[in-house]
């Protein structure tokens, strides 16, 4: 839980404008499925929160692998620092219910 707070917290959702929005969205749902998974001691709350991250995990490794992806990164410099280094620069998070499930995820 911790890292994920952390990653909220270091957010700069006023330079990253609709990327960092959609990170921002994304660590709130997987905060809000942790305490759910916590307080109804859910294994399967936990199992999904990691399939999520994985799922973010693998897009940003395909956007890593793609070199005109690259190239859009170095060409956006100047918003390169709205998160941490090794999250993507764009993306989509959707969430559609009152607890905050994950719909998708595209890179």
């Amino acid at each position: 839980m911790d890292i994920v707070i952390h990653l909220q917290a270091t957010l700069k959702k006023d330079v990253g404008g609709k990327p960092a929005e959609s990170l921002s969205d994304f660590y709130v749902a997987m905060f809000a499925l942790m305490l759910q998974g916590s307080q109804a001691n859910s294994r399967k709350k936990f199992e999904q929160v990691i399939a999520h991250v994985r799922n973010v995990r693998d897009a940003w490794k395909q956007v890593a692998a793609d070199p005109k992806a690259n190239q859009f990164a170095a060409s956006a410099r100047p918003h390169a620092d709205i998160i941490q280094p090794g999250l993507p620069l764009d993306g989509g998070w959707n969430s559609h219910d009152e607890t905050h499930t994950a719909v998708s995820w595209t890179a």
